[in-house]
């Protein structure tokens, strides 16, 4: 199995959109509002999606934004999303995508590389910790 790591087009948007509903299996997505996001994404130098694909099919998808932290004293890359299709994980690609993301980060000038997870996720939790990520904050959210 080879895998195929590279920025994301406008024709994967199909294909992401698949992926995100495995991520937010609750939650109906509005796919024009997501079109609009990715659409300015892809055009943002702060904002970085890479795709996954095995066999001319994208299996994974991970968002990443370059924003400046005051606490950090530099600039930090918080992942979004990140997501492996069920049928494709366990094969170490999850892993890959995140190094690439660190990568892009990196080169964009970033010192740390930071994600939110929700508490339900253990499974991602473990996958996190073991490839050298702590936990070190909660994540606090309201609807404005």
């Amino acid at each position: 199995m080879t895998a195929e790591i590279y920025e994301v087009v406008l024709n994967d948007f199909d294909e992401i959109i698949k992926l995100l509903k495995q991520l937010w299996p609750d939650k109906t997505l509005d796919c024009n509002a997501l079109m609009k996001i990715i659409s300015i994404g892809i055009g943002s130098k702060d904002s970085i999606y890479l795709c996954t694909k095995v066999d001319d099919k994208v299996v994974g998808f991970c968002s990443l934004i370059i924003r400046e932290s005051l606490w950090q004293e530099d600039l930090v890359g918080h992942i979004n999303e990140l997501i492996i299709d069920k049928s494709f994980r366990r094969m170490n690609l999850g892993t890959e995508l995140l190094d690439a993301a660190i990568a892009a980060a990196k080169k964009k000038g970033c010192k740390l590389i930071e994600l939110d997870s929700a508490f339900h996720r253990e499974d991602a939790h473990k996958f996190y910790e073991n490839i050298g990520f702590t936990k070190r904050a909660y994540l606090f959210s309201k609807e404005i």
